[in-house]
């Protein structure tokens, strides 16, 4: 499970601030179809087998899992 510090709430707000003032609101509507595509419990987290399995529908089940290994060690500020 992730561990996360007022630090990294922090990032996060400022993230998703950025992406709130950045994006279009068709960009951010195609995105919230997209992360509820893939949010299979719908729990509104993204598991790994999650974005794992959304992946191998358009890559190859090894270019996936390097691709979302990938994701998960930049968003996953505690590497557990």
């Amino acid at each position: 499970m992730f561990k996360f510090s007022a630090t990294s709430k922090m990032q996060q707000a400022t993230l998703s601030m950025m992406v709130n003032f950045m994006m279009s609101k068709e960009e951010t509507a195609r995105l919230q179809q997209v992360f509820a595509q893939l949010d299979l419990n719908k729990d509104g987290h993204l598991q790994y087998d999650e974005v794992f399995k959304g992946y191998t529908e358009y890559y190859s089940k090894e270019n996936a899992k390097e691709t979302v290994d990938r994701i998960f060690e930049l968003v996953d500020a505690d590497h557990s």
